[in-house]
């Protein structure tokens, strides 16, 4: 999957999850966690993706990195040689975290919306 593409399914993803949506019908509700648990399953693969950029972004600045010290013979101490890399994979840090932040509000969206439709089953019809 393409970074593109990984991250347009993330924002429809996010988009769901910010959507109103009644709280008073039970069939919405219903549809809404069917729909939250396709999300999430789906959620671990866009994680490993994520991960997977992420990683191949690090692995491609490490070696610029390196190859610009042997260009140039200055030495960089391994804390600033970290900072670097992190610093040129803050957007790749960003998918991985969004990523990571939007499983768990899945998680959380479903606890949710299982209460209030528990909530709506436990009132007298």
């Amino acid at each position: 999957m393409q970074l593109e593409k990984l991250t347009e399914e993330l924002n429809n993803i996010y988009k769901f999850c910010t959507a109103n949506y009644s709280s008073e019908d039970g069939g919405i509700l219903s549809l809404r966690i069917t729909e939250l648990n396709v999300h999430l399953a789906r959620s671990a693969s866009l994680l490993s993706w994520a991960q997977y950029y992420y990683d191949k972004a690090q692995g491609e600045e490490a070696e610029k990195i390196v190859k610009e010290q042997d260009d140039t013979g200055v030495k960089i101490s391994p804390t600033v040689f970290k900072q670097l890399i992190n610093g040129r994979t803050v957007n790749e840090m960003k998918v991985l975290k969004f990523t990571e932040r939007l499983n768990r509000t899945i998680t959380h969206q479903i606890d949710g919306v299982r209460s209030q439709l528990s909530y709506l089953k436990s009132l007298p019809t």
